[in-house]
């Protein structure tokens, strides 16, 4: 899951698949890549789960966004940048969704006509659910969180987390992480 190293001055942490080095004091993060830079929205995550994590275990309970803390209000901006650029970007292209989850390092689970789990952080899953369309019925999609993300997580940064997860979907890596 992550953890320190024997000097104590460096936490290795999993973010998207990959560990991310956390040298302390001074909470300065590197990239799984050398000579990469983590984005902003990755490093605002990493930083966000140091500081909000209280080891909660995960539930297994799926929760749309508008069921976190606060969430209901925003659900409808989140869902345009999520689930909403996520069927933009494949439509009733099942087997382009499955390809881009796949190469983005999803896990394959039995939800909708089409679902990916992915591992944001320790304790932090997202699952992106894909809905084929049928006549006179348009595709959906929609990403949930485990229950317990907020002890992980503020609502707003769960917010971070799916936005970084659709685009990371449209546009997945060029190799697979």
């Amino acid at each position: 899951m992550g953890g320190v190293n024997p000097e104590g001055r460096e936490i290795i942490l999993p973010l998207w698949g990959n560990p991310v080095s956390i040298r302390v004091p001074g909470f300065v993060i590197s990239p799984p890549v050398v000579g990469k830079n983590l984005s902003l929205s990755d490093q605002a995550l990493v930083l966000h789960y140091l500081a909000t994590t209280d080891g909660t275990g995960e539930r297994g309970r799926w929760v749309s966004f508008a069921e976190l803390p606060e969430g209901r209000f925003y659900d409808r901006a989140f869902q345009g940048y999520t689930g909403d650029l996520v069927i933009r970007r494949f439509g009733n292209d099942m087997g382009a969704f499955v390809a881009a989850c796949a190469l983005c390092g999803g896990r394959r689970t039995d939800q909708g006509d089409s679902a990916y789990h992915f591992r944001v952080l320790p304790h932090v899953p997202v699952m992106v659910v894909y809905w084929r369309g049928e006549e006179g019925i348009p595709p959906a999609a929609k990403l949930l969180f485990d229950e317990s993300c907020p002890h992980h997580l503020p609502t707003d940064v769960c917010a971070i987390a799916g936005g970084t997860l659709a685009r990371r979907l449209v546009k997945p890596p060029a190799t697979s992480p």
